[in-house]
């Protein structure tokens, strides 16, 4: 027959939220007694994506498996602070926290 048929979209993707920042205050304190204040600001995305979804947590040591995470309920959209007292571990572990920032569409 020779006739080429051919067509083509756009697929646009969704990134997640961008460019902020996280901290945790104090740097130090005692397992099960020091309130830790997480923060994270100046994350933006596109204007209809908002509100933001911060979600704070932490892990010990090894941070790369997924079942290592244990993260807090996802705080009030646009709340970006959260207060955690964090579990104790041995000697030879650290806690590293984390946080993660969702947009209304659920890129992270």
């Amino acid at each position: 027959f020779g006739v080429e048929v051919f067509d083509e979209c756009v697929v646009l993707v969704n990134r997640g939220p961008r460019g902020g920042t996280f901290s945790v205050s104090p740097s130090s304190g005692v397992a099960l007694v020091t309130d830790f204040v997480f923060s994270s600001d100046a994350w933006v995305d596109d204007l209809d994506h908002y509100p933001l979804t911060y979600t704070f947590g932490y892990c010990f040591s090894n941070c790369t498996s997924p079942s290592a995470q244990h993260w807090r309920e996802s705080v009030t959209p646009g709340a970006s602070r959260q207060t955690l007292k964090l579990p104790a571990v041995n000697a030879s572990s650290s806690v590293i926290p984390l946080v993660r920032v969702c947009d209304s569409l659920g890129a992270c």
